[in-house]
Parts: C-alpha cells; sequence; structure tokens
C-alpha cells in the first residue's frame, strides 16, 4: 500500500514577503552587516545580506529592520535578538534565515 506523503510547515506563524533595509550585528565579531529582508515573520526574518559573510547556523545577532520609509538609523534598543537557522550564497550576496529568540515581533521592538 502506498502512503501519501504529509508536506508540514515548522514554522510557527506566517511568513509575509516584505522588502525593508536590515542591518545585522554580528555576535562573534560585533560588526554590522547591512541588506535587506525578504520575508518576515513573528518567529524570525529570511533576509539578503549586501556581501557575503562568513556567518554560521547556530550563531547570534541582532537585527533591526527599517520600518519607516527612508530611515537610515536603526538604534540598538530596535533591535531584537535571534540565531542564524541557516545561510546560504547567491552571487555576491548571501541569504541568511534568523530565528527570533523571543515572542517579541520586530515590529514591537521597534
Amino acid at each position: 500500500m502506498i502512503m501519501p506523503i504529509l508536506t508540514r510547515d515548522r514554522r510557527r506563524s506566517p511568513r509575509v514577503p516584505c522588502e525593508k533595509p536590515v542591518k545585522v550585528r554580528c555576535g562573534v565579531t560585533g560588526k554590522y552587516l547591512s541588506g535587506e529582508t525578504i520575508d518576515l515573520s513573528d518567529g524570525g526574518c529570511l533576509m539578503r545580506l549586501d556581501r557575503r559573510v562568513i556567518v554560521q547556523a547556530g550563531q547570534t545577532v541582532r537585527v533591526g529592520i527599517a520600518h519607516r520609509p527612508l530611515q537610515s538609523l536603526i538604534l540598538a534598543d530596535q533591535m531584537i535578538e535571534g540565531t542564524i537557522v541557516r545561510r546560504f550564497g547567491h552571487g555576491d550576496a548571501q541569504h541568511v534565515a534568523v530565528s527570533y529568540e523571543s515572542t517579541t515581533s520586530l515590529a514591537e521592538a521597534g
């Protein structure tokens, strides 16, 4: 007997496509990286960083998203802690998926 393959979404909350400027602070080096979100959820985000950097799954980062048009400054208290769950490269950029450490969404953090 052939059993159907069931696919299940492991995400805790739905993703919403959203392209916004993002700033990421690497917990290992302390350096800031810039990029753009691809999608957001209350549990995490997928982003495209402007250049390839060495980040690994399991690494802690702080993420800040510019919610207002032309927002060029993201303050430290507007950033939320997260963990890199996966990364993959595309050309000169790198895509990084982050899971937030707290249940506070980025919208509430900023």
